[in-house]
C-alpha cells in the first residue's frame, strides 16, 4: 500500500511539474504580448488567447494521461497500452465506465489518477483570470442582470 501511495505521489509530482512549465510558457508568451493585447478590442485577439488557453491545457491533460498509462503498462497492470491509454482517460473524464478496472491490489494508484486530473482542472481558471481584460462598464451591467459574479473573467472583451 505505501509504495502505491509513493508511486502515485511521484507521478502526480511529475505531472504537476509539466503543467506548472506549460502554464509557465503559457504566461510568458502572454507577457510578450501585453502591449498588443491592450490596444482595442479585436475578435482575433480574443480567439488567439483562448486558443493559447485551450492549447496548454490540452498539452498539460494529454501529459498527464499519457505518463500514467505508461506508469500502467510498465507495471504490467493493463495486457495493452491501449488499454492502459483508455482506462487513463476514462480516469480523466472521471466516467468509470467500469469497462476497463485496476486490479484490486493496484486500486489506489486508480484514485491517485483521477485525483490528479482534478487538481489539473482547477489550477487553469487562476492563470487565465490573471490576463483577462477588465470588464466593460457593459459587461459588468450584463453581469448583474445575468447574475453572473462581477469578479469573473471575459475574455471576449480582449
Amino acid at each position: 500500500m505505501l509504495v502505491q501511495l509513493l508511486l502515485g505521489s511521484a507521478i502526480t509530482l511529475i505531472s504537476l511539474t509539466g503543467a506548472a512549465l506549460l502554464w509557465w510558457v503559457l504566461n510568458e508568451a502572454l507577457l510578450l504580448m501585453e502591449p498588443w493585447l491592450r490596444r482595442p478590442p479585436t475578435p482575433a485577439k480574443s480567439l488567439i488567447v483562448i486558443f493559447m488557453a485551450v492549447l496548454a491545457t490540452m498539452a498539460m491533460m494529454t501529459l498527464g494521461v499519457w505518463l500514467w498509462a505508461i506508469v500502467f503498462a510498465q507495471m504490467l497492470i493493463f495486457s495493452s497500452l491501449e488499454e492502459a491509454v483508455y482506462y487513463s482517460l476514462v480516469a480523466y473524464t472521471t466516467l468509470g465506465l467500469g469497462d476497463v478496472v485496476v486490479p484490486q491490489e493496484q486500486r489506489l494508484l486508480g484514485g491517485d489518477d483521477r485525483r490528479e486530473r482534478l487538481s489539473d482542472v482547477w489550477s487553469y481558471d487562476s492563470d487565465v483570470d490573471r490576463h483577462s481584460a477588465p470588464r466593460t462598464q457593459g459587461a459588468t451591467q450584463f453581469a448583474r442582470l445575468t447574475g453572473e459574479p462581477t469578479s469573473a473573467p471575459m475574455l471576449m472583451s480582449i
